[in-house]
């Protein structure tokens, strides 16, 4: 299924302070907000009949929107297969806030290395209760090097969750790429972040 991440400009302004903030070490937070399945007009309508017909589209929206380089085409061929005549909708990812958790990392490690407190995680899943919010995922910077997962960072991915990885260089935001790993034991794909122009 198809996932689609988008970001109030609000949120996407905090995300930006938050990382030009915390330069040269690397800032973490959380994605707060709500999820759904959208489900497109043509397949809503039953115009995709086929399995075959299903997959096209979904390879022209991977194709067009995704934010990786190199798309794992293998993995993503597998995953269609699988769909038959199966008709699904898009995942919609609402980031509506943004928190920053502290950097309990070592001082000599922060600049490439971060580390929160669980206990602050259960607080906030606690006051999540009830809220009509849901923890999306969370969010680093890596400070002077590219918005690329590093091999710890997919190592302790929780699977279903958005990571957002920010690139700050010389201090100053110069873009963010999100990843999320279906499954515990699958690959790693891009989503598409999309800032919308309207604040929350």
């Amino acid at each position: 299924m198809q996932t689609v991440v988008e970001m109030g400009t609000d949120a996407y302004l905090f995300l930006k302070t938050s990382v030009e903030t915390a330069y040269p070490k690397e800032a973490c937070g959380v994605l707060l907000g709500k999820q759904e399945i959208c489900v497109p007009d043509e397949i809503r309508q039953g115009k995709m009949t086929s399995g075959k017909e299903y997959k096209e589209n979904l390879n022209e929206i991977w194709r067009r929107e995704s934010t990786l380089e190199k798309t794992k085409k293998d993995e993503m061929n597998k995953v269609h297969e699988s769909l038959g005549g199966v008709k699904e909708g898009i995942k919609r990812i609402w980031i509506e806030e943004i928190r920053t958790l502290e950097n309990q990392a070592e001082e000599k490690r922060k600049q490439t290395y971060f580390e929160v407190n669980p206990l602050q995680l259960y607080c906030l899943e606690r006051e999540l209760e009830n809220s009509g919010k849901e923890l999306l995922g969370f969010y680093h910077s890596h400070p002077d090097c590219a918005a690329v997962l590093s091999g710890e960072d997919e190592t302790y991915m929780i699977p279903g969750l958005i990571y957002l990885i920010v690139s700050v260089s010389d201090g100053h935001f110069e873009g963010i790429r999100g990843y999320q790993k279906p499954c515990a034991d699958g690959a790693v794909w891009g989503v598409r972040i999309s800032p919308v122009i309207k604040t929350i």
